[in-house]
């Protein structure tokens, strides 16, 4: 969270001498002239991950990020009724088609400006690997919201993926129309569905990391229940099963920043009701120092799902590394448990491998 930890013992918000952003008050003079806008945040994403935004406190700013310097980029523009929005699809231009499609999910603060450029820790991209294994990777960017750091004083822009808060028994896994992300999905699968000699939506998976492996586990169920066939795998990473009370404290939920996901009152799950999923794997992705080595709560999130994935005698694969969050050991390792031999995402062999 805090690259730098300030002194606030004593500090109140509005004090002489003071800034304040949310819960945290600061000494004005403790912030260096040539702070960066999301300081004492450690990044942009950390800033919207953990100050404490709301969405009063964001606005939207008409701006789309999408982008790629990979062979074969295509950026497509759609809209789920209120925004537009935009997709990277990166399609190698030496692979065969109608190829299966890969969607990742970016976390809070993200945008999908840098599709496909992150490696992995043996340096492998995501391009490249679909390239090598014949389909096609494609990243999803979240509305792009404005807010001012009220320590800095400066404007930062990143997405928040509009996740519902609620999940109990009775709550149902909010799979329909009403939640705005998705009618975004479901304007990809269409968008990519009206072009099948280029894309085979029968052999669909989704992956994410942090906010966005809980939006690929609360998509993933959602199109599965709704297109059982087309959906047989996905992956989550840094990000697992929140089950409230269970002392894992999760950053601030955007739509009550007073509690944490998965902790509101009538709150019992997040992201999603896990049940029985007869034909879906899940891939459960994460590392032991997950946020970090003194309080792991991310990767204990994981080990719950894989353990709730078991008890509802679901079909999943863990892979538990060291290191810290959505910090990446293999990218082949993840392709590798989506396709789970099947030859739906993996339709060839690696060249020289």
């Amino acid at each position: 969270g805090l690259a730098f930890v300030p002194s606030t013992a004593g500090l109140a918000p509005g004090a002489p001498g003071t800034v304040t952003h949310g819960s945290l008050t600061m000494l004005a003079s403790e912030v260096p002239d040539d702070a960066p806008p999301h300081f004492p945040w450690r990044s942009k994403e950390d800033f919207f991950r953990y100050s404490g935004l709301s969405y009063d406190d964001m606005t939207p700013s008409g701006i789309q990020n999408c982008a790629s310097t990979a062979p074969g980029t295509t950026v497509y523009n759609i809209s789920d009724g209120e925004n537009e929005r935009c997709f990277v699809a990166i399609k190698s231009p030496s692979i065969k088609t109608p190829a299966p499609v890969m969607f990742f999910a970016h976390g809070s603060g993200g945008d999908a400006g840098r599709c496909g450029n992150n490696t992995d820790r043996t340096g492998m991209s995501w391009p490249h690997l679909a390239d090598e294994y014949n389909f096609i990777y494609i990243c999803g960017e979240a509305v792009q919201q404005d807010a001012v750091n009220n320590i800095t004083g400066q404007l930062l822009t990143g997405g928040i993926w509009a996740m519902p808060e609620v999940f109990n028994d009775t709550s149902g896994r909010h799979c329909t129309d009403e939640e705005l992300e998705n009618k975004y999905m479901s304007a990809i699968w269409e968008k990519l569905g009206s072009m099948p000699d280029e894309f085979d939506i029968s052999k669909s998976f989704i992956t994410g990391c942090s906010e966005g492996s809980a939006f690929s586990h609360w998509q993933a169920v959602c199109r599965f229940l709704d297109a059982p066939a087309n959906y047989t795998a996905f992956e989550t990473h840094s990000t697992g099963l929140k089950i409230k009370g269970d002392g894992n404290i999760l950053p601030p939920c955007v739509s009550d920043p007073s509690t944490t996901w998965g902790e509101c009152p009538t709150c019992k799950y997040w992201p999603t009701v896990v049940g029985h999923f007869d034909g879906l794997k899940a891939c459960i992705f994460d590392n032991t120092e997950d946020p970090h080595e003194e309080d792991p709560f991310f990767y204990r999130t994981s080990v719950q799902m894989a353990e709730h994935y078991k008890a509802a005698s679901n079909r999943y694969e863990t892979y538990f590394k060291e290191g810290g969050h959505c910090e990446q050991h293999s990218f082949d390792a993840i392709a590798k448990c989506l396709d789970d031999g099947t030859g739906r995402l993996i339709s060839q062999s690696r060249k020289g491998h």
